[in-house]
């Protein structure tokens, strides 16, 4: 089942999120409000205008994550977590852009509670070190748009698949290192590349020489916590099965996801790279993110208990000497 991009805010049956886009003006009255309250330091509780102008609706920004961001464009995007009306939400600081992710579950108390029970139940093991939980080293992922990806809008796109993943990854995963996660578009040899036409084992060796060479050309140090993705549009032809919007070769640390998947194709197919796997993965009231897309269920959005152990392992053993 295709996910238009067209469609993409307006398709949810259980959770939906809601991104504010104000006009110019209301958005500017928006973006200073916010950075106000944050620069003063937090948590802070204030009233944010919303889109019309008229109205504003009470925020409360509890704390910034510690994850980067970058983008094509060169912006740093910085999240925050905190609640809008009592609800649970991330806001994405990019650039001259904010947006703000709610979860408001459709079924209403009965999902609520649902959701709550299953996030109690996940109880992640904190790193030994709380006070310095990033470490020296970091988790980098890199993903490349290809140039026919259709996907121009890069705050958009952050919001889309990143926000919330960075979030879930930081606060409940909590691998016990810094999270990186770097957006790049427009890169001859990589984004450009054949993928509709080129065998998988040749396509994945010449992407992952290829990011590496990048990578290292921008000081970064790629090792086995390094992992690159190419984010494509159409479906290549080969993936035949219906319901495939990704492939992954753990071995290499490289993935492939298309736009036509569902919202948490980017967060499964790292995952992958990442020793989460698929029997683990688990139905509730919605899929978790290690689980294939399903007719008539949503992305849950956060991992199952046991991925996010198998997650944690990952990064211990990729440490390991």
């Amino acid at each position: 089942m295709h996910l238009p991009r067209s469609g993409r805010l307006a398709v949810s049956l259980i959770l939906f999120a809601t991104a504010w886009h104000a006009g110019a003006t209301t958005a500017d009255a928006r973006v200073t409000t916010f950075d106000k309250h944050v620069w003063a330091g937090l948590p802070q509780a204030f009233s944010l205008p919303v889109e019309d102008g008229q109205t504003a609706r009470r925020v409360l920004v509890a704390r910034r994550l510690n994850s980067d961001v970058v983008l094509p464009d060169g912006n740093h995007a910085t999240l925050y977590t905190g609640n809008v009306a009592g609800q649970e939400a991330v806001f994405s600081r990019t650039g001259e852009t904010l947006n703000i992710s709610v979860d408001e579950p459709a079924e209403g108390k009965l999902a609520r509670s649902r959701r709550a029970a299953a996030l109690a139940n996940r109880s992640p093991t904190p790193p030994e070190n709380d006070d310095d939980p990033a470490g020296p080293d970091a988790l980098r992922f890199w993903i490349f748009l290809h140039d026919r990806a259709g996907e121009p809008d890069y705050a958009k796109f952050h919001h889309w698949y990143l926000g919330w993943w960075i979030k879930d990854m930081e606060t409940a995963v909590r691998p016990g290192v810094a999270i990186k996660v770097i957006l790049q578009a427009n890169v001859p040899g990589i984004t450009d590349l054949d993928y509709m036409n080129a065998k998988p084992e040749a396509l994945y060796r010449e992407l992952l020489v290829n990011a590496r060479k990048y990578a290292e050309a921008r000081g970064e140090r790629p090792d086995r916590l390094t992992k690159y993705m190419l984010f494509v549009g159409d479906r290549p032809t080969r993936w035949r099965q219906e319901g495939t919007y990704g492939e992954s070769e753990a071995l290499r640390g490289v993935a492939m996801a298309t736009g036509w998947g569902p919202r948490h194709i980017v967060a499964h197919e790292f995952g992958h790279l990442l020793d989460a796997r698929h029997e683990y993965a688990e139905t509730r009231w919605c899929v978790t993110n290690m689980k294939d897309y399903t007719i008539g269920f949503v992305s849950c959005r956060y991992y199952s208990r046991r991925n996010d152990d198998q997650i944690r392992a990952y990064v211990r053993r990729a440490l390991e000497p």
